[in-house]
């Protein structure tokens, strides 16, 4: 999603995923845009350290991929891994992620949307946490973020922003 902004800008840029089928699709895209400039390579996450690309990078993005990996502690391994593969003041990027605090408000709200003018309270509250009962991908509490910088040791978390949603009215 973030390639075809930020490609043209870099010197290098090297992309990585596990599905053969994306990175075909990917590559037919960087052909098109004739970006010369961009690397894939296919592997999980989890295997950054075996990434081909001389490193070290200036910026390493993992955006709309951490609520599908299984649990923080895999996360924490990735993490690790690309800290190590950073530059000198570079930076890791996570964009997309799901917060645990805010979880309930967000099944909430979806279940606001669809419930119609006769639902009750309590036939929505049985929706919510069924809603959340199934919630299948990683939320992740920003403390987290804390204490993995404690064990990185000069790693620093910059910033994290709340997606802004949209309001929608009936």
């Amino acid at each position: 999603m973030l390639l075809h902004r930020i490609a043209p800008q870099c010197e290098r840029y090297t992309a990585v995923d596990f599905s053969a089928n994306a990175l075909a699709s990917v590559q037919a895209e960087v052909a098109a845009q004739g970006l010369t400039n961009v690397q894939l390579e296919r592997l999980a996450a989890h295997d950054l350290a075996a990434l081909k690309g001389s490193g070290p990078f200036d910026a390493i993005i993992l955006n709309s991929v951490v609520q599908y990996f299984p649990d923080a502690d895999y996360l924490a391994g990735v993490l690790r891994t690309a800290f190590d593969r950073l530059a000198p003041g570079g930076v890791i990027f996570l964009g997309d992620i799901r917060s645990l605090p805010h979880l309930g408000a967000f099944h909430t709200a979806i279940e606001l949307a669809r419930a119609g003018a006769s639902t009750s309270t309590g036939d929505l509250r049985v929706r919510v946490r069924r809603r959340a009962s199934e919630e299948s991908e990683l939320a992740l509490d920003p403390r987290f973020f804390d204490v993995l910088t404690v064990q990185l040791g000069d790693a620093v978390v910059e910033s994290i922003e709340l997606k802004g949603g949209r309001r929608t009215t009936r």
